[in-house]
């Protein structure tokens, strides 16, 4: 069967196409595969010419269609609903394009002529197909331009891993996304590159844990809190101090239990204890709190059955403590003529918390800072997030963006502070909606309104710096790029050309391997390939 046609010349190309292809060689070499040698320019092959001259339509093509073709494909019979009478002696190929195509098509695969009618020779038959080729390729080459509307991409799951990871600084696997479609054999055709709800959620999700992994709302100093259960309290008598098995410490007779702590600072340190009692006679169970021998507080414990949390604050120095839980009223009348006053009075301590003054501020990760420059004073949270939202945009929609794109995105930090968020929680909230957006999602090549249908355009410089990056690296822009591009001077062949060698010596060229090369001659397939383990042990 024979495959469509591309018909490529040198003005069409965006880049040259020596230097791109050595390049990509270059890279494959270096990734561990070899390459053959290739010609640095290439064109269509010539057709064969006769010695006494070139091939025309009429003195060569002609005749042959005549004397094979049009018995079934004239004005009165037209198999196929094709006429080639009137084509033959039209010299412009490219005016009945698709006809022609047709015809090289079918005579290369040899379906025409049909088996029972006379055949053309090899000889023959090869000229007519170079010569269609030829004519049609020369058309190509000299008349107008106009390549059509480019689809857009959506980013595949490499070229969103590559970045998330050089736009938020977080490392992300997208691995429970579902997988690319594939078209002609690649994974980033914007044609089959659809997007299923199921994806749509995953992306929402994905956002949103990027953008706490990059970003700490709460920035403030945590406190640390020790917790000592009950059976890790120890005293001297077993009768009067044993732990349960849910590691309750019961006290049943007047005795203390001390466990060791160290304080990591001095400072206010509060203490949770969390007991219940068993009442009998007319006192609540008493318990002391101590720190190093000396009470801190003595708490009434009521609540029989029902554990309840008592707190008592006192300042210590940095160091070994020894925290001690003191029975002090114990109590047991088994045979007393009043039945409310019979009983044993018991205490029970589940645990104690204790909570030491809160230290240094937790360290920022490298991606917080880079991406919250600075915090707001109040009343400046509008302009700190129009500026912070406002550098990043350009990053996340590679592209320069309008003050009204970066004020819509600056809503959600004033709608998550009017539902009683931080700052910092509202930041979170715009770049995750800026992480769902179709712009970031998908690579765009939008035609000004001065476009019109069938209209032509070169691409502008972000266009450039995106589809060279995402050809090299699987990844957006880096800044220098974005630099030339707001320059306007990528699109310059001596800056593109600098560009390309920069690019392929970064370690994001690893990518053009990984991707492009892998793709390209189907090494990934390796891994579904079923090995003999006899015949290869």
């Amino acid at each position: 069967m024979r495959l469509n046609r591309v018909y490529l010349c040198r003005p069409f190309m965006t880049f040259r196409p020596t230097s791109l292809f050595v390049a990509t060689c270059a890279v494959l070499t270096a990734g561990g595969f070899f390459l053959p040698a290739y010609p640095a320019e290439t064109a269509p092959a010539p057709a064969a010419v006769p010695a006494g001259g070139p091939v025309t339509l009429k003195d060569h093509i002609k005749p042959v269609l005549e004397k094979y073709c049009f018995d079934c494909h004239n004005d009165k019979k037209q198999k196929g609903d094709v006429n080639l009478l009137p084509l033959s002696d039209n010299p412009k190929l490219e005016e009945n394009r698709k006809v022609w195509e047709k015809v090289a098509e079918v005579m290369e695969s040899g379906d025409m002529p049909p088996e029972k009618k006379p055949q053309p020779s090899e000889g023959q038959r090869d000229q007519l197909i170079k010569f269609i080729d030829g004519q049609l390729a020369k058309a190509d080459c000299t008349g107008p331009v106009n390549p059509g509307k480019v689809t857009i991409r959506r980013l595949n799951r490499e070229e969103y891993r590559n970045t998330i990871r050089d736009l938020m600084g977080v490392n992300f696997n997208p691995e429970d996304f579902p997988n690319d479609e594939v078209g002609y054999g690649f994974d980033n055709i914007g044609d089959v590159l659809s997007l299923p709800p199921m994806l749509m959620e995953k992306y929402i999700a994905a956002a949103d844990e990027v953008v706490h992994k990059a970003i700490v709302a709460d920035t403030a100093a945590k406190p640390e809190v020790k917790r000592l259960q009950g059976n890790q309290f120890e005293g001297k008598d077993p009768e009067a101090l044993r732990p349960l098995e849910n590691k309750t410490l019961g006290l049943y007779r007047e005795s203390e239990g001390i466990a060791k702590y160290s304080g990591p600072r001095a400072g206010e340190y509060i203490f949770r204890v969390k007991a219940y009692g068993e009442l009998a006679g007319t006192e609540l169970p008493k318990l002391a709190l101590r720190v190093d021998g000396k009470d801190v507080t003595v708490f009434e414990v009521g609540n029989e059955r029902k554990a309840k949390v008592y707190e008592a604050k006192t300042t210590l120095p940095a160091g070994a403590h020894q925290v001690s839980v003191a029975f002090l009223n114990n109590y047991n009348d088994a045979n007393n003529p009043d039945l409310k006053l019979r009983g044993d009075r018991n205490v029970f301590v589940e645990s104690v918390d204790i909570q030491a003054p809160p230290g240094a501020a937790p360290a920022l990760p490298e991606s917080h800072k880079r991406l919250i420059t600075r915090m707001p004073q109040p009343g400046q949270e509008h302009e700190v997030a129009m500026e912070i939202i406002g550098r990043f945009l350009p990053e996340a929609y590679r592209r320069p963006v309008t003050p009204a794109e970066v004020e819509r995105v600056a809503k959600f930090v004033e709608l998550s502070q009017k539902n009683g968020g931080s700052f910092l929680e509202g930041i979170q909230t715009a770049f995750q909606a800026a992480l769902c957006s179709p712009y970031f999602l998908y690579r765009w090549e939008l035609d000004p309104a001065s476009v019109k249908a069938g209209d032509t355009r070169d691409l502008g410089d972000y266009e450039i710096a995106s589809r060279l990056s995402y050809f090299l690296w699987s990844s957006k822009p880096d800044p220098e790029l974005f630099a030339l591009a707001a320059k306007g001077e990528l699109h310059k062949p001596e800056v593109l050309q600098k560009q390309v060698d920069r690019m392929l010596h970064d370690w994001h060229a690893r990518a053009l391997v990984d991707n492009f090369g892998d793709q390209w001659l189907q090494i990934r397939n390796i891994w579904e390939v079923g090995i003999d383990p006899e015949t290869f042990p």
